[in-house]
């Protein structure tokens, strides 16, 4: 029941928000990017794996990757070789309230690839208003607010979804234009 009202106080911020919301947003491609944020679920050794996999083959193309992981409180954090945050950085109903996650979302990433097919609403906030040019992230209809190209995961392989990622940024050109 707290979960449900703490639920709707968010919706109600984040739709409040979104009618005042007029981010510019250019689609872009692997190529010409520079700099990589990724925001990822991590309550998941596989996505832990995957995203591992994805920043290796970027880090190849000479890209400056920036990564964010969600955790569960309590959560061990000790191997964990980038930063993260749990539900004490947020706000009572999941709004980001600490300078470190702020500052990841005010951060003008070329490309901001979103990881997560859980309903995190810290992590939906993030990406909806992140100052990235281009986001990026798994295709969720009733979301497509939170990115600028969706990316359908039709396996339940978190390391095919990330290949899919990385797939189709290598094939966006620049006179590519998204499709809605």
């Amino acid at each position: 029941m707290l979960h449900k009202i703490k639920y709707f106080f968010y919706r109600y911020h984040l739709n409040k928000r979104l009618k005042t919301h007029q981010a510019i947003h250019e689609f872009g491609n692997l190529n010409d990017a520079e700099t990589i944020g990724i925001l990822f679920d991590c309550t998941d050794v596989n996505i832990i794996t995957a995203v591992g996999v994805l920043v290796r083959k970027l880090e190849k193309h000479q890209k400056q990757v920036t990564l964010l992981g969600y955790v569960e409180v309590g959560q061990d954090v000790s191997e964990m070789m980038f930063p993260t945050f749990d539900s004490k950085a947020t706000n009572w109903y999941f709004l980001p309230n600490s300078e470190e996650l702020k500052a990841f979302a005010d951060n003008n990433f070329d490309i901001l690839i979103s990881l997560f097919l859980a309903d995190i609403p810290t992590l939906e906030y993030m990406s909806t208003f992140s100052n990235a040019s281009f986001r990026v992230g798994p295709h969720l209809p009733s979301k497509q607010y939170c990115f600028d190209f969706m990316v359908n995961n039709n396996t339940d392989s978190l390391n095919d979804f990330v290949k899919n990622i990385y797939h189709y940024l290598q094939m966006i050109s620049p006179t590519t234009k998204p499709t809605n």
